[in-house]
């Protein structure tokens, strides 16, 4: 049944779909009348610009397990054919911030086009409130720092005095702040910066203003048809607003992105893991690590894939025995299949890839690989997949697979193959996870070119496993502000001495040879996570706050539950002496232990004051422990 009620709330955010020349107003519901409006999608439908979306009902409420819910909002843009838009809007429980998905129909069969020979494609816009905006911010997520060895985050605040008309910004996230509230506007999806597929545009002028997301390229093929039968649909987009400022903002986006972005709980599961090196075990060496792996508390065992699958039988019986979880590295386009799966490339064949041909994600292929996984899952137990070598740099033009036809040219088939290869990675991990709720992906973005953005946090974690140095692993610390650093795990090599410090701040994840560490550094590394544990979900929710930078004497990070007084702080510096730190202020009557630091104490408002000494090149992690519930 269809209900014509053109107001309602979802999550708490309230929308308005009854203002000609607006899609909808929104607002948080503790400021109903503080709203921003957004504008209309408009595209390219056989050669005729199409826009202009009207209220048409509501399409019903769905409820989803585990505390999702997804609602449906239908539109009309009137014409020859009438385009049909359903706007979906899925939140967890009583959010501020929602995800929101388009999907396109039509009366009669049409056609999507390009007759300027680009995607003419809007997605949507938002007003500039009339009052205007304190300030406008990006934050980008895709620039690769060969320095650092892996992506870095960047967060750019602009006064409104600092933008122009015609500016572009390629996200994936913005933030405008107005009037004692903040609006949050965000796509899924991923490139290497400065390629982008999507993008915002800044217009400023008499007529209006207002910030619009743009498709660039790939997002459609020319001639694409959509009907009552055939639909287009967009990735997921993120709108949040909430009262106060960027300050407010932040802080509930990462826990967003942390516990509402993906359905697929063991992807959130707080796991230490251990990735054997990738060159040099044999399988009684590997069984040796495994043991000493079992010794220091870890859950989770990742071997490179061997080219046989039962080859994994004794390392699992071991694993079983000790209750850990086994993981393989494999690159997914790189599975023995069918030839017509191979990936092309206009006038160069692509080079093998660990003796196969690569093939192409954007294909019948994908299937296959899900198929394979679920079978690793259910003859050999695996249940944690690292997917590397997936990369922007191999592009498949092939007009058999799932990205154009021999109808488009070469480059528009390359071009739609970059931008579904997001999508197809989600849709096999979704596959597999939906079947087997215990199985988690992680993609690997230690290479530059490769997919990152928000686009797979809604389907598992990135990993960061190019890193060389305990110090470069720390770069990973950066995204922690905006995206929990345990979502972006880049592993620490045990025998560098300040490896443990690094990984007790959410990174939780340790690599090298487990076996060649003496055994008093063993024991240290034991009796250190088994302290972490007890506070592990405690510091992957808290906020960070630093003082220092990476490399810095010294270099602090804090990362506290307040009111649990739980967590950890962690020192570190290049050059040697006494340091001490003042936390923020906590509920001490909480806390039952500190330990770590040479000296500390409480002060009158609710702080710790820690101090410790260490020598050049040092480290520590002091561990604050709460009272343990009887």
């Amino acid at each position: 049944m269809l209900f014509f009620n053109p107001r309602f709330s979802h999550g708490e955010l309230k929308f308005a779909c009854d203002t000609a020349d607006v899609l909808f107003k929104v607002s948080h519901v503790s400021q109903e009348e503080r709203t921003f409006a957004f504008l209309s999608p408009e595209l390219e439908i056989n050669g005729e610009k199409r826009g202009r979306f009207a209220f048409r009902s509501e399409g019903g409420q769905r409820t989803l397990p585990k505390g999702w819910s997804e609602f449906d909002v239908l539109f009309i843009s009137a014409g020859e054919p009438d385009i049909y838009l359903r706007v979906t809007l899925r939140s967890y429980f009583k959010s501020p911030i929602l995800r929101m998905k388009l999907r396109f129909t039509a009366s009669a069969p049409c056609r999507l086009t390009k007759s300027q020979g680009k995607d003419a494609l809007t997605y949507f816009g938002v007003q500039i409130p009339e009052e205007g905006i304190a300030s406008l911010s990006e934050l980008s997520l895709s620039h690769f720092n060969p320095l650092a060895g892996m992506y870095q985050p960047h967060l750019e605040m602009f006064d409104p005095a600092e933008v122009f008309d015609g500016q572009t910004f390629n996200g994936p996230l913005m933030f405008l702040e107005g009037d004692e509230r903040t609006l949050l506007v965000g796509y899924e999806h991923g490139a290497d910066a400065p390629q982008s597929f999507l993008r915002f545009l800044l217009e400023d002028s008499q007529e209006r203003s207002a910030l619009f997301l743009n498709a660039v390229s790939g997002s459609y093929l020319d001639g694409q048809e959509i009907g009552p039968e055939q639909a287009f649909e967009t990735p997921w987009f993120e709108i949040g607003v909430l009262p106060g400022g960027l300050t407010e903002m932040l802080p509930r986006y990462r826990r967003f992105v942390m516990n509402e972005i993906c359905t697929h709980a063991a992807s959130r599961e707080h796991l230490l893991t251990y990735s054997a090196p990738r060159q040099g075990l044999s399988p009684e060496q590997l069984l040796r690590e495994a043991e000493i792996a079992h010794r220091l508390g870890l859950d989770v065992f990742v071997v490179d894939m061997p080219r046989r699958a039962e080859d994994l039988n004794p390392l699992k019986a071991k694993l079983d025995e000790y209750g850990m979880r086994l993981g393989v590295r494999l690159n997914p386009q790189a599975l023995p299949a069918s030839a017509e799966w191979r990936m092309t490339r206009a006038g160069d064949a692509l080079p093998a890839v660990e003796g196969n041909v690569p093939l192409c994600l954007v294909s019948d292929y994908a299937d296959h690989l899900a198929q394979t996984m679920m079978r690793l899952r259910e003859e050999q137990g695996v249940t944690v997949f690292q997917w590397t070598g997936v990369s922007h740099d191999a592009v498949c033009d092939s007009p058999l697979h799932h990205h154009g036809s021999e109808a488009h040219t070469p480059q528009e088939r390359a071009d739609a193959y970059r931008f579904r290869l997001m999508s197809a990675l989600q849709r096999v991990a979704a596959q597999v996870c939906e079947r087997y709720p215990d199985v988690l992906v992680d993609l690997d973005v230690s290479s530059p070119q490769r997919p990152m953005g928000l686009g797979f946090l809604a389907a598992g974690r990135y990993s960061l496993s190019g890193t060389s140095t305990v110090q470069a692993s720390r770069q990973a610390l950066n995204f922690d502000p905006f995206i929990p650093t345990s979502l972006l795990p880049a592993p620490v090599l045990a025998e560098d001495e300040n490896a443990l410090a690094t990984l007790v701040l959410g990174g939780n994840s340790l690599t090298g040879r487990l076996s060649g560490l003496s055994e008093e550094v063993l024991s240290l590394w034991t009796e250190s996570l088994a302290l972490y544990r007890r506070i592990l979900p405690e510091v992957s929710a808290a906020y960070p706050r630093r003082r220092g930078w990476i490399g810095s004497s010294p270099e602090v990070h804090e990362k506290i539950v307040t009111d649990k007084a739980a967590g950890v702080v962690a020192f570190f510096t290049v050059s040697g002496g006494t340091f001490t730190h003042l936390t923020q202020p906590m509920d001490l009557s909480s806390l039952a232990e500190v330990r770590g630091a040479d000296a500390w104490e409480m002060t009158h408002d609710g702080r710790l004051k820690i101090t410790v000494t260490l020598p050049d090149g040092g480290a520590r992690a002091v561990f604050l422990l709460p009272r343990q519930e009887a």
